[in-house]
């Protein structure tokens, strides 16, 4: 799935944020066909991060309204330690590579 094209509607500023996040997934959207991911701390790299959000790119495929709860290093855009946040869209990057946009909740 790719995020939808047109018009910028973000709310909030983004700044560059490269640096590696941990995650694991809390909250699978219905069906619930990917539980092994369930409980399973993964890294990720941060590509950019706002005061609603933040993308980043990995391996894993996150279906849009999976909830995560990240462990985020501080930043001016962010509260720092862990965060939940809900999958809001993804894009194929390269074969087993995807980008990850979520919104912090």
């Amino acid at each position: 799935m790719k995020k939808p094209a047109g018009k910028d509607r973000r709310q909030h500023s983004r700044y560059s944020f490269e640096t590696t996040i941990e995650y694991k997934v809390c909250h699978l959207p219905p069906p619930r066909k990917m539980v092994r991911l369930l409980d399973t701390l993964r890294r990720a790299k941060g590509k950019d991060i706002s005061k609603g959000g933040l993308s980043f790119t990995s391996p894993q495929l996150l279906l849009p309204g999976t909830v995560i709860e990240m462990k985020v290093p501080p930043s001016k855009a962010a509260r720092t330690g862990r965060l939940r946040a809900r999958v809001v869209w993804i894009s194929e990057v390269s074969p087993e590579k995807y980008r990850v946009g979520v919104k912090f909740s």
